[in-house]
């Protein structure tokens, strides 16, 4: 969406009942198109205030349709989203000393916890209900720019840095469980797979994807590498762990894909193509109850400013929505 501003795309995907609904969040200029949400379904649009500057990372709470959004101004803003009334209060907000890279958020029972990855190089764990981070982990050397937590166990939190280090925190005891550093693995993205396992996937700018186990950190136990031919951007991992799904920088239709890949067979599923500029972020749609067991449904957005819809079986797009032009879309989350 425009500069700091956050948009949702309500899309039925034609597969047995499955629907997602995306939210996604970006910049554009001149900057007095800024600081404004929309909220974008069927033929309307609404828009309204809500962060200063570029929206660099969205995740979902897992309360619903409710996400939490950080922003280069070191904000960071709980929404519920209500597509029924075009509307998407703050229900939370906090504000940390530098850019908001990288959320995430991990609930188990009352137990909720949100997490943030800093330009300062610190992680931050925050609660709803307080008035600001209540740890603020620090170890990384330079800038956070992949956080996941463990859907089972909130208190486990894996970051990566642009250090060349990815570490272990346990957020309970605030303090550094493991940590690896590997020479060139400048961490651009990392997601926990599956909701109670212990494998975390990280995606890297010497175009390698790791999977760690975060039980033995001394090395990958998996590797696949040289996945693009340009620096990827984003990873995500499937409900059932056994695909990854990763999306690349790229130029006037070159490099811009993605791509999944089998874990069971260690190699490429399929090459999806058609985006014209970088892909920035990409995502899984979990599955409806009544969708077939082989649908394996994907999402992503992209610098040429749209948002599309992949089927991986036939490895073709499904849908399309375009935003304006001067919107460059940075972040995306799928809410089932």
């Amino acid at each position: 969406g425009e500069r700091g501003a956050l948009r949702e795309w309500v899309r039925h995907v034609r597969m047995g009942n499955l629907f997602a609904k995306c939210l996604s969040g970006g910049h554009a200029s001149p900057r007095n198109q800024a600081e404004t949400l929309g909220v974008q379904g069927g033929g309307g649009s609404n828009r309204r205030a809500l962060h200063d500057d570029i929206v660099n990372s969205i995740a979902a709470t897992g309360q619903g349709c409710e996400s939490v959004s950080g922003g280069e101004d070191g904000s960071l803003k709980v929404c519920s989203w209500d597509a029924t009334n075009n509307s998407a209060p703050v229900v939370a907000e906090w504000k940390q000393p530098c850019a908001v890279n990288r959320l995430a958020a991990a609930r188990v029972g009352a137990k909720e916890l949100l997490y943030s990855g800093g330009r300062d190089g610190a992680v931050r764990v925050w609660r709803k209900g307080t008035s600001s981070a209540i740890h603020a982990l620090s170890g990384h050397e330079l800038a956070v720019n992949a956080v996941t937590a463990c859907a089972s166990q909130p208190e486990r939190v894996f970051s990566g840095s642009r250090d060349w280090s990815v570490k272990v925190w346990d957020c309970d005891a605030a303090t550094e469980v493991a940590s690896t550093t590997i020479s060139r693995n400048v961490v651009t993205f990392a997601k926990w797979i599956g909701t109670e396992g212990d494998l975390v996937v990280q995606a890297s700018e010497d175009l390698t994807l790791r999977v760690w186990d975060v039980r033995s950190m001394s090395k990958p136990a998996e590797t696949f590498a040289k996945c693009h031919n340009n620096v990827m951007t984003c990873c995500d991992a499937s409900r059932d762990g056994n695909s990854l799904l990763t999306s690349s920088n790229g130029f006037d239709g070159a490099g811009c894909e993605l791509r999944v890949w089998d874990r069971r067979k260690a190699g490429m599923l399929c090459d999806l193509v058609g985006h014209q500029q970088s892909v920035t972020c990409c995502a899984f749609v979990p599955f409806s109850s009544e969708a077939p067991s082989s649908a394996q449904i994907v999402v992503s957005g992209s610098q040429d400013a749209t948002v599309r819809t992949w089927d991986t079986n036939s490895a073709r797009c499904i849908d399309s929505v375009s935003v304006d032009i001067k919107h460059r879309l940075t972040s995306l989350v799928v809410c089932a």
